[in-house]
């Protein structure tokens, strides 16, 4: 019977007390171990990420601006210098109005390339009809025909897609 009692003072297995508190030791620096670098790589995480987040918001405050200054543009010349007659100049003014619509839907693309997903600015229903009314009016002005109707959707809706370009943030 003795030998069971110094069996179960030694905490019930071979090697005694010195066994159990070896484990225990090896049990705290594998745990502190690991402590150690899931600190360090959360510190390595936020070293990398900062750069990063502040990195998107300036990329998107730049792409914003290119849409907005794009956007501003081609309203104004719509607005100023587009006749609604179709003058001489009309189709060359068309053209460049035409540019900063392109621009912007490549701007656009660009930044939902680069968020992924379904992260558009702008909304292809504010795209497509602008350039369905460019077409339209391209094909009036090789023809001859009065452009004042096509003139004033024109600027409605550049007007559309300047209000909701002027509103991103």
């Amino acid at each position: 019977m003795s030998m069971y009692r110094s069996y179960q003072a030694r905490g019930g297995r071979a090697g005694g007390l010195e066994g159990d508190s070896g484990g225990r030791v090896l049990r705290e620096r594998v745990r502190n171990i690991l402590l150690a670098l899931l600190a360090v790589a959360l510190t390595v995480s936020l070293i990398m990420g900062i750069p990063a987040m502040r990195y998107r918001q300036e990329s998107r405050a730049a792409i914003i601006g290119r849409l907005q200054n794009d956007c501003n543009a081609a309203v104004s010349l719509a607005s100023r210098s587009l006749s609604r007659t179709g003058g001489a100049s009309s189709a060359a003014i068309l053209g460049q109005i035409r540019s900063y619509v392109y621009a912007i839907d490549a701007v656009n693309q660009l930044y939902n390339s680069m968020m992924g997903g379904d992260s558009y600015l702008v909304s292809a229903d504010l795209l497509t009809p602008l350039y369905t009314t460019l077409d339209n009016f391209s094909g009036m002005l090789t023809t001859g025909t009065d452009t004042s109707v096509l003139a004033n959707d024109l600027l409605l809706q550049l007007g559309s897609l300047s209000d909701a370009v002027n509103a991103l943030q």
